[in-house]
């Protein structure tokens, strides 16, 4: 039997089973019978190398499983339970256990495609008559699988959505896919193959899926159809990347093993090579070094049938191809032992000394290993700089596979995030912030001032300023038009000296426009400001009409919205019919700055305004008197 193991097997020459049966090297074949394909595959390999943050199709395996109904190795009995066949599924839920019990692998996704859930709803339709109780029609069953939504169809959706791997437990030949045919080249399945971008390592754990040419036998021709293996590694831009599978017959219980040793060295102890000197162990995904690790575990299984696969599986693709699943994750991080939030604040009430800081602890894991893990700083408005390494320590476990970084940390005054970065071995990043803010709001006579919109000249001013660390009275400035304000009352909000208001007397500012600003600490201009109109006339500005739903606001009919520089005793809105017909009149309070206010939708008698447009009139007047006045075209809508 044809098989690429003949030119890596036992190199040495030794003559006991172990070393007949271990590899000196792993082989990889790209079964290309042209340059434009070997072309073509190499444009794949590049393009799966491109790691990038949001490939979130690696972080998981499809794990198809064949159900326990089939027919003898030589299809010459009928399709009937083969209880044995348990053990499809079993390597399965096995597999996808090795990887939810290793940490570094413990967020891969594992979604079980298990025929049974397809073949037991047709127990009755598609029963054979012959042996009701054990067997069924396998035509029957396979028409079900391929009707439109069918087994078939699931099938393609989800290798669709792409893979790390698709892991193949069931019967199989060059042809297909388990006699139920979930996958059938002679129906045409090739085609229908549309993950696209996102190819998987395929493994089948069946007979012939990796088959060579077959030679002349009996006067027979040669079938030199390509098997299933060779024919998705070549498609062009989905499929697979790689592709491992037998040349001949294999058994149901040796498959098992064999899957498990995949499992392992991809998940529990992922191959490590001798480091250089001084350097620590580090594990890695290199497809030929994991598959290669399995080949010598299952060479030291004792078991003749069992070392025997390494004669038979074959690795269609490139053994150096490397594989990654997702980038780091910083899974647990805590200050001083408590959990913290992703994009949580920062902050300590403690006083200033040197003994005043947090313990910061941050737990980093990834399935393929990690390079590098480390403390930066990025401002709000900048690019991160990486923290001197002396300042946090990093421990190293499980191969490179999990860090650990501690640190004592302590804000300062500034807006910035303290980041958390670390790099997997394909230099794909995660990053973790830890927000660290200065925050400012600012109120005209106890109102949120809106940026932009008008205030009264001799408003009393307020900044309620909130800071990361303890600060006092006198680190603490409010700024009008970046000119320090006196007479300003400093007040502590709270006990931890984090919290402080900064009020104003009321004093005629004039008209214009006006910035409102904090200095904290001596620094001027790295914290929230804010801009507002002060107007000694009366206006009346930015008059909008809004749908009730746009708004949410539980208003029936229509919101106006609009801008006054002073108080207003009195606003006026006047509604009317295109014809000229008043429709409703309303009366309110104005408010200086934004006003909000809402038409029910009904006219002066009560009754409910027709749908279609109106014209408006507001009309507003002041204390002193004077009037400001908006026209304006509107439409009523339900």
């Amino acid at each position: 039997m044809a098989n690429d193991s003949y030119y890596v097997l036992n190199l040495a020459g030794g003559t006991s089973d172990l070393a007949v049966y271990t590899p000196s090297m792993f082989l990889g074949r790209i079964p290309s019978s042209n340059a434009a394909e070997l072309d073509q595959y190499v444009t794949k390999l590049i393009q799966y190398e491109n790691f990038q943050p949001t490939d979130a199709w690696r972080g998981r395996q499809l794990l198809l499983s064949d159900d326990q109904y089939s027919t003898t190795i030589f299809f010459s009995a009928g399709y009937c339970l083969q209880t044995t066949e348990g053990l499809f599924l079993l390597a399965n839920q096995e597999m996808a256990s090795t990887a939810a019990g290793s940490a570094p692998s413990a967020d891969i996704r594992s979604d079980l495609f298990n025929l049974q859930y397809f073949t037991d709803p047709l127990a009755t339709t598609c029963v054979d008559p012959l042996n009701p109780l054990y067997c069924r029609r396998a035509n029957c069953v396979v028409d079900a699988f391929r009707r439109i939504g069918g087994a078939v169809d699931s099938f393609q959706n989800d290798l669709a959505r792409g893979a790390l791997l698709l892991n193949v437990q069931s019967h199989a030949n060059r042809y297909l896919l388990a006699h139920e045919q979930i996958y059938a080249t002679r129906e045409g399945d090739l085609a229908r193959i549309s993950n696209y971008q996102r190819p998987v390592l395929f493994m089948v754990w069946g007979c012939h899926s990796n088959q060579f040419p077959d030679g002349p036998f009996g006067g027979n021709t040669t079938d030199s159809t390509d098997a299933i293996g060779e024919q998705w590694l070549m498609l062009p831009d989905r499929g697979s990347i790689a592709s491992l599978g037998s040349s001949g017959y294999e058994l149901i219980d040796t498959n098992f093993a064999m899957n498990g040793f995949v499992a392992d060295a991809l998940y529990t102890t992922p191959p490590a090579p001798a480091p250089a000197p001084g350097e620590p162990r580090q594990a890695r995904w290199i497809l030929g070094e994991i598959i290669g690790q399995a080949f010598v575990k299952n060479a030291a299984s004792g078991s003749f049938l069992q070392m025997s696969m390494n004669r038979t599986e074959n690795l269609l693709g490139d053994p150096m191809l490397r594989m990654d699943a997702l980038p780091p994750r910083i899974f647990e991080v805590t200050t001083d032992g408590n959990p913290f939030p992703e994009g949580g604040s920062l902050t300590i009430d403690a006083p200033a000394s040197p003994a005043d800081s947090i313990a910061l602890v941050a737990g980093v894991r990834d399935e393929a290993g990690l390079k590098k893990t480390e403390l930066a700083e990025r401002p709000v408005s900048g690019a991160a700089v990486p923290l001197d390494s002396t300042l946090y320590h990093v421990a190293v476990s499980d191969s490179g596979r999990a860090n650990t970084l501690t640190a004592r940390v302590r804000p300062r005054i500034s807006n910035y995030d303290l980041l958390i970065r670390s790099y997997d071995r394909n230099d794909r990043e995660q990053s973790f912030a830890l927000q660290v803010r200065c925050t400012a709001r600012y109120f005209a006579n106890a109102v949120p001032i809106v940026s932009g919109q008008f205030v009264e000249g001799n408003a009393v001013l307020r900044a309620d300023v909130t800071t990361p660390i303890p600060v006092t009275s006198d680190s603490l400035e409010l700024l009008l038009d970046g000119v320090i304000l006196a007479n300003v009352t400093k007040t502590a909000t709270d006990a931890s000296g984090r919290h402080w208001s900064l009020t104003t007397l009321p004093e005629e500012r004039g008209p214009g426009t006006h910035t409102l600003d904090v200095a904290i600490q001596g620094r001027l201009g790295d914290f929230d400001r804010i801009t507002y109109s002060v107007d000694t006339g009366f206006t009346l500005r930015g008059v909008v009409v809004v749908s009730p739903r746009l708004l949410g606001s539980g208003c029936a009919g229509s919101v106006f919205q609009f801008e006054l520089s002073a108080p207003a005793p009195k606003v006026e809105l006047l509604l009317m019919a295109i014809s000229g017909r008043r429709v409703a009149s309303l009366e309110w309070q104005g408010n200086v700055g934004f006003n909000v206010y809402c038409w029910d939708g009904r006219d002066s008698e009560g009754h409910e305004a027709a749908i279609g447009v109106y014209f408006y009139r507001l009309r507003a007047t002041d204390i002193m008197g004077r009037t400001a006045t908006q026209d304006g075209r509107m439409i009523r809508a339900r």
